[in-house]
Formats: structure tokens, C-alpha cells, sequence
């Protein structure tokens, strides 16, 4: 009989610890899967600032480029969760349009000669 009891008792708290490593979060597992990026584009007299932020808003890189366009956008032109592609549009006049393409890896900012 105390076999019996014995063997139940060591079954149950087995099952209880399996139960608990199921339950317990994974913690070597790679959260880049979901990571999000955040564009911002500020412009300061005949410079922009274009800056990645992470999805916690801290900074990854940024750059800092001359030009003397007039008006800017920013336009995520591709991406993933690793990395991003973002298009920088000037307007230099009415007619005449300029623009830079920059690539994010996840840790560095790079400049694409345009082609």
C-alpha cells in the first residue's frame, strides 16, 4: 500500500512540474520577429535629419544629409520586420523633384547611389 501511495504521490507532483514547464514563458526565444520600426524625418534649414527609432521610440541611427530642396516626405518604400527601405522625396522647384533612397538593416542607416 505505501508503494502505491508513494508511486501516485511522485506521479502527481511529475505532472505538476510538466504542467509548469508548459506554462512558463520561452525565454531564449528571438523576439526580432516583432520588431516594428518608426520613421522620422525632421528638416532644419538646408539640412534633414532622417531618424529610425525602434517600436519603444529609442534611437537605432540616424543621418544627417545637406540638400536645398524645399519640401519633404518620407515613404517607407519596403520592409519587414528585419529591415527597411525608406524613399526621400525633395521638392527643389515646381518641376524638379530630387530624391535618396536609405536602407535599414536593423543596425546601420546606408545611403543608396541612386541609379
Amino acid at each position: 500500500m505505501k508503494t502505491i501511495v508513494f508511486s501516485l504521490l511522485l506521479w502527481g507532483i511529475a505532472s505538476i512540474q510538466s504542467l509548469a514547464i508548459m506554462m512558463a514563458p520561452a525565454t531564449n526565444i528571438s523576439r526580432d520577429d516583432q520588431r516594428q520600426f518608426i520613421i522620422d524625418l525632421k528638416v532644419v534649414g538646408y539640412f534633414y535629419y532622417l531618424r529610425i527609432y525602434d517600436a519603444n521610440h529609442i534611437l537605432l541611427d540616424s543621418t544627417l544629409q545637406f540638400t536645398r530642396g524645399y519640401d519633404f516626405n518620407a515613404f517607407l518604400v519596403d520592409g519587414d520586420n528585419r529591415s527597411l527601405e525608406v524613399l526621400v522625396v525633395m521638392s527643389l522647384d515646381e518641376n524638379n523633384e530630387g530624391y535618396t533612397v536609405f536602407r535599414f538593416d536593423g543596425h546601420s542607416l546606408l545611403k543608396i547611389p541612386n541609379s
